[in-house]
């Protein structure tokens, strides 16, 4: 087997439905599985698997053991000699896949690579970023980025000034689209299930880096990513607690203990502020009746 394609799904079927189509029209001249780990969707995405796509192996949680769990479970079983972590809302243009088997056959020192991501509409979706470090975050933490997003600072961590259009060695990608192989794998392990979901990627790159492999962009590839499509089912607020949670343990884990501590203090001190100013907006600036629900849960 030439490669594993693992996707995680939650409540997309669609997407899903679109994903995996997309997969079996464009990437026909390699030998490769589909390995889709369903937590607990309630829309009917298993049945869709189980009726449309009989060939793919399924995988099915009774609850959500979100995303670096789940993508284990699919490398626990996967046969590939390259492992392709695949988002569920995403769809493969033409030969994209095969273009990045491909790639990492002649770069046998590569450890992980990425492809360019386009929006729906063709427009291009900055994949990449520098690794986090402290004073990045704790100015994202205390919501500097919102006031100033043009700062150099920023501009830098999220390599904004890129035109993506060249090959080119990066510290880490989205994890909609990442492709490595099980020598890494087996040198390194797969995701870290301590972060839930948000920066399991950051994590698996920054020891794919620390292991000596390289990452490596490559724009010769391309897919769609809609972007989120899960994280969407949740709140503003718990998707930002949930983001915070796992900023904080990545930090623990990777700085100094001191570092993770006070990026937890402002993280609170953040939440509180991404509250109030939800309840500020409907009851002391709008007054509408309803508008609280509304903006909160978007």
């Amino acid at each position: 087997m030439t490669l594993s394609i693992i996707i995680v799904n939650w409540n997309t079927k669609q997407l899903l439905n679109n994903c995996l189509r997309s997969i079996y029209e464009n990437a026909k001249k390699i030998d490769f599985e589909i390995i889709v780990i369903d937590n607990a969707s309630s829309d009917n995405s298993v049945k869709m698997v189980k009726e449309q796509f009989p060939q793919v192996t399924l995988i099915e949680n009774h609850k959500n053991l979100g995303f670096a769990k789940a993508n284990n479970q699919g490398l626990k079983v996967a046969k590939g000699k390259y492992i392709l972590f695949l988002n569920s809302d995403t769809q493969v243009i033409s030969n994209a896949i095969e273009i990045m088997v491909d790639f990492m056959e002649k770069n046998p020192n590569i450890g992980a690579s990425g492809c360019k991501l386009l929006y729906p509409n063709g427009k291009l979706q900055h994949s990449c970023r520098m690794f986090p470090n402290f004073c990045v975050y704790l100015l994202i933490t205390l919501g500097i980025r919102h006031l100033i997003p043009n700062a150099k600072i920023f501009r830098r961590y999220l390599m904004l000034d890129w035109d993506y259009n060249e090959i080119r060695e990066v510290d880490q990608l989205m994890g909609a689209f990442i492709m490595t192989s099980r020598k890494v794998i087996n040198s390194i392990g797969g995701f870290d299930e301590r972060f839930w979901m948000y920066f399991e990627e950051v994590d698996f790159c920054y020891r794919v880096k620390k292991a000596n492999w390289r990452i490596v962009f490559n724009p010769r590839a391309k897919i769609i990513h809609y972007l989120s499509q899960s994280g969407k089912q949740w709140t503003r607020f718990k998707k930002t607690k949930e983001a915070q949670i796992s900023m904080r343990k990545y930090f623990k884990k990777h700085h100094s203990w001191m570092e993770a501590l006070i990026l937890r203090l402002f993280s609170f001190l953040g939440l509180f502020v991404l509250q109030l100013f939800c309840w500020l907006k409907c009851y002391g600036w709008e007054r509408k009746k309803g508008e609280l629900s509304q903006y909160y849960y978007s």
